[in-house]
């Protein structure tokens, strides 16, 4: 490029006057070196936030079901004075969006000071700097609506388990 031979000019001029030039690096490939490496720092952190996504989403599942199995009465009960399947069901997936709502809210509250105080770790041991954090409510709003998904993909098998119980299973059940 432009700058790489302009480099090169300079470290030749310089070894010509005496002067010893260790290096001549062009102030765009500094640029690009340092950019690489922070898009592959930030795929990194992207991979390890959808894993966790992924394992939050395992984990309101299973809990979703045990409060199917621990409501199997109150199911029994609602079913007994008419509740339709898609009551039961509506009322499942409503409870697993609370509690979404919840971590997602403490989620959002965590990621501020960690996602600082990495910026500031990372950026000094490899740029001898912190690296400049920014937050922007749509970053904000995909998580919210990607937490909305996960969680009605959590609690979805949980309360199709739920709608499909009949009075004679729920009255069995103990």
């Amino acid at each position: 490029s432009e700058q790489d031979a302009l480099a090169g000019r300079l470290e030749q001029r310089f070894a010509q006057r005496g002067f010893q030039v260790s290096e001549a690096t062009a102030g765009q490939s500094v640029l690009n070196r340092s950019a690489s490496g922070l898009n592959a720092l930030t795929g990194f952190l992207l991979f390890l936030a959808i894993l966790m996504a992924v394992v939050g989403t395992i984990g309101l599942s299973g809990t979703m079901s045990l409060n199917v199995m621990e409501r199997t009465r109150e199911i029994g009960v609602m079913r007994a004075i008419g509740a339709s399947d898609f009551e039961i069901q509506r009322m499942i997936i409503v409870e697993g969006m609370v509690i979404g709502l919840i971590s997602w809210l403490a989620g959002v509250l965590a990621a501020i000071p960690v996602s600082n105080a990495l910026a500031t770790a990372i950026g000094e041991a490899i740029f001898g700097s912190a690296i400049p954090v920014s937050y922007t409510f749509i970053g904000v709003g995909i998580w919210l609506i990607l937490m909305i998904a996960f969680t009605i993909i959590a609690s979805w098998m949980p309360a199709r388990t739920a709608s499909r119980l009949t009075i004679r299973q729920i009255l069995a059940y103990e």
